[in-house]
C-alpha cells in the first residue's frame, strides 16, 4: 500500500504528463511554421484566377488549397493603392501554405491604383465604399462585383482587408491608426481582442499598441462581408510607423488568426 508521500508523487507525476500532453496539443493547434525549420509544408493545390481581365482594372486572386477540408480565410491588400504596406504584406501571405481548408489572397485587389500609388486614381471612384458593386456599373463599380462574386462564391468564414492610416488613433480619434476595424454588434468579439492581444504583446511602446474599433464604412469589405453573414475584420496599421513594422504587424494580425481557426500556417522561406 502506498504510502501519503507516493501518493503525492503520484499525482505529481500525473499532472506534470497532463501538462505536458495539453503543451503538446496546444502547439499543434496551428502556430505558424517557417519553411526551412525542418517540417516540409504540407501539399497544396495552387491556382490563380484573374479578376476583370483585359481590362485597366485586372487583377489577379490566389487560391491556396489544402488536401484536407477547413475553413475558407480571403485576405485583401491595395483596395487603396497607395497603402504600401498591406498589399505587400498580402503579396507575402499569397506564397504561404495551410494544412487545411483554403487561404484566398487578393494582394492587390484595386492593382490600378497600386500602380498609379493613389487611393483610388482619378476618373475612378473609392472601392472601399462601392460595395457589393455592380457589374453593368463603372469600373470601380465592376472591380467591386467581380471580388464580391469571389466572397459569395467561397463564403469565406472570414475576410480580412489590410489598410494604412495617417494618424494614430490613440492621437487624434477617428484616424483609425493602428486599430482593428470590427463590425458593431457581430459576436465573435473576443477573436479579434485575442488577435490585438497578440499583436501587442511585442509592441512596447503605448502609443503603437492597437486596439479594437467598432464599426465599418458603407460600401466597404465589412459592408459587403455582412451583406452575405461573413465575419470580417480590418487591419489599419500607421504611416509613421517604419513600413518593415506595418508589414511585419499586418502578417501577424493573419498569423494569430489562423491557429484561432485551427489551421497551421508554412510560410515561405523569402520572408
Amino acid at each position: 500500500m502506498l504510502s501519503r508521500k507516493g501518493y503525492i508523487f503520484l499525482l505529481a507525476l500525473f499532472l506534470f504528463v497532463l501538462f505536458m500532453v495539453c503543451a503538446v496539443q496546444q502547439q499543434d493547434r496551428g502556430a505558424p511554421v517557417p519553411a526551412g525549420d525542418g517540417q516540409a509544408p504540407p501539399s497544396v493545390a495552387r491556382a490563380t484566377r484573374i479578376l476583370l481581365p483585359d481590362t485597366i482594372q485586372e487583377t489577379t486572386l490566389f487560391i491556396i488549397t489544402a488536401e484536407k477540408e477547413g475553413p475558407v480565410v480571403m485576405v485583401m491588400g491595395g483596395v487603396h493603392g497607395d497603402e504600401i504596406a498591406g498589399y505587400l504584406a498580402a503579396d507575402i501571405i499569397a506564397a504561404w501554405s495551410v494544412d487545411r481548408g483554403t487561404l484566398l489572397v487578393l494582394p492587390r485587389a484595386n492593382a490600378h491604383a497600386v500602380q498609379t500609388n493613389t487611393r483610388y486614381p482619378p476618373g475612378t471612384d473609392n472601392l472601399n465604399a462601392s460595395f457589393p458593386g455592380n457589374a453593368a456599373g463603372n469600373p470601380t463599380e465592376r472591380l467591386a462585383a467581380a471580388i464580391y462574386r469571389v466572397m459569395e462564391e467561397y463564403r469565406p468564414q472570414w475576410v480580412v482587408d489590410l489598410h494604412e492610416a495617417w494618424e494614430f488613433e490613440r492621437v487624434q480619434p477617428y484616424q483609425l491608426g493602428q486599430t482593428i476595424i470590427y463590425p458593431e454588434d457581430a459576436p465573435s468579439l473576443e477573436i479579434v481582442e485575442q488577435i490585438i492581444q497578440g499583436l501587442n504583446s511585442s509592441i512596447p511602446e503605448e502609443l503603437h499598441r492597437f486596439q479594437v474599433k467598432r464599426g465599418g464604412v458603407y460600401g466597404g469589405t465589412i459592408y459587403a462581408s455582412l451583406l452575405l453573414g461573413l465575419e470580417s475584420f480590418t487591419v489599419e496599421t500607421t504611416r509613421k510607423l517604419p513600413l518593415e513594422d506595418r508589414i511585419r504587424q499586418h502578417l501577424e494580425a493573419v498569423r494569430l488568426l489562423m491557429p484561432i481557426l485551427g489551421v497551421k500556417v508554412y510560410e515561405n522561406d523569402s520572408e
